[in-house]
């Protein structure tokens, strides 16, 4: 079943429903981990992103792993796989415009990646 799906089907998933998510970087980041993930402002946001600034995690480490080894390739660095445990509870507590969630390939997607980055809300 999809993310999406499972955070609107509180009938179905139960706010305890553990979660992981995976986020994929390289070594320059590290140091950023131990002070805090921030979101870059926009002229800092790497011109490779589908969607602009911010965090992303996927349900798929493949996908994760995959984005980290392209990143250390271009930047001269080591891979990192960060692994987030969460639940559903605190999915669904994020505030709808601070949160994208695309999981699948699907017009939503082709849409988000046609309108290309866009600036964080302020």
């Amino acid at each position: 079943m999809r993310l999406a799906a499972m955070i609107q089907n509180r009938d179905k998933f139960l706010d305890s429903t553990r979660i992981l998510l995976f986020h994929g970087t390289d070594s320059s980041q590290e140091k950023s981990f131990h002070q805090g993930i921030g979101i870059p402002e926009s002229s800092d946001q790497d011109p490779v992103t589908d969607f602009g600034p911010g965090f992303y995690l996927t349900g798929f480490s493949w996908q994760a792993i995959r984005w980290a080894r392209a990143r250390a390739d271009a930047n001269g660095t080591q891979p990192i796989l960060v692994t987030v445990q969460t639940t559903l509870k605190k999915l669904r507590r994020i505030d709808p415009v601070q949160k994208l969630i695309i999981d699948a390939y699907n017009e939503l997607w082709a849409s988000t990646i046609r309108k290309g980055p866009e600036p964080p809300h302020g």
